[in-house]
């Protein structure tokens, strides 16, 4: 079955099979076979049929649970070596983009989950600081919507993870309905209580919460200049639009950007930005053109008051 998994024909239907058999199958024989398949899988994701690649991605998401999670990884040397394959064609460095592109950013997260389950360092360092552009000299800084996004929901899942001790994410489901047409998915409840510097201490994520702040910052700031003030409602140039003609082409993975960071706060807190700038900025976005962003930066700006009514 492995070997009938690299011809074309019939690969639709062959990935989750193999998928299916490597994930119920023993440790030893799913070590040494794994990395013939991930290799398959990895290759098809650039696959200029977008149902290939999402099949493959299904897959390596798949697989990625069971070597972290089920048999938690192989040696250091041999865990990185895996990783880094993975990671440099999901997210390959230098790229504005990730890899396969116009799929779900929430399957992008929750593989960055898993890898963080038992190798934290590397999936701060090595992915979520690049997809944030931490370190970035300001000069050389550019939104990457897709990827940033995807960087800070990943950075939000693993910080509430570890706070809420909610233990080993599940294996990914198919999204199965129950004959009562009832979804099996359990509601996941976020924390909006700001992480302070002391809980990110706690739960071992000090090292790396200063950047994402920092990078929170920056990207707000950018955002704002390139998708805030000049789509407010009262703003002369939207006069007589409609949202839906505005909201296209590149605004739009920014905007999506916009939410998460505005959905961010006040858990965290962008670093080297006022009170006056932020509530400043959360109360101009009260009145933006994009319905969603309007309802979220209210939400935000009302948890901030009750958070931290000094003010």
């Amino acid at each position: 079955t492995l070997d009938l998994s690299s011809r074309k024909k019939h690969s639709l239907a062959l990935y989750p099979l193999v998928t299916c058999l490597l994930c119920v199958s023993q440790k030893q024989f799913f070590l040494s076979r794994w990395h013939i398949f991930l290799n398959n899988c990895l290759s098809n994701l650039k696959n200029k049929d977008p149902k290939m690649a999402r099949v493959a991605l299904e897959s390596l998401y798949r697989l990625l649970w069971v070597y972290m999670i089920r048999i938690k990884c192989e040696s250091n040397t041999a865990t990185q070596s895996r990783l880094t394959s993975i990671t440099s064609t999901l997210f390959p460095k230098g790229s504005r983009s990730v890899v396969p592109r116009d799929m779900p950013l929430n399957i992008f997260v929750k593989i960055i989950q898993f890898i963080a389950q038992e190798r934290l360092d590397f999936a701060m360092k090595e992915i979520i600081f690049d997809l944030l552009s931490v370190g970035k000299p300001a000069k050389a800084f550019s939104l990457n919507p897709e990827r940033m996004n995807i960087g800070l929901r990943a950075f939000l899942v693993i910080a509430d993870a570890l706070q809420q001790k909610d233990g080993e994410p599940p294996m990914p489901n198919t999204g199965a309905t129950l004959p009562s047409g009832n979804s099996l998915k359990k509601k996941k409840t976020y924390l909006s209580k700001t992480l302070t510097e002391e809980e990110a201490k706690l739960i071992g994520m000090s090292l790396y919460y200063s950047q994402v702040r920092k990078s929170l910052d920056n990207i707000l700031r950018h955002l704002d200049k390139e998708v805030g003030r000049c789509m407010m409602l009262t703003s002369v140039q939207m006069l007589n639009k409609e949202p839906e003609d505005m909201i296209t082409g590149e605004r739009k993975p920014k905007i999506d950007l916009f939410r998460t960071c505005v959905a961010a706060i006040p858990r965290i807190l962008p670093d080297s930005m006022s009170k006056p700038e932020l509530i400043d900025l959360l109360s101009r976005l009260t009145v933006h053109m994009d319905d969603e962003l309007r309802l979220i930066s209210q939400n935000s700006l009302q948890s901030l008051l009750l958070d931290f009514s000094d003010w």
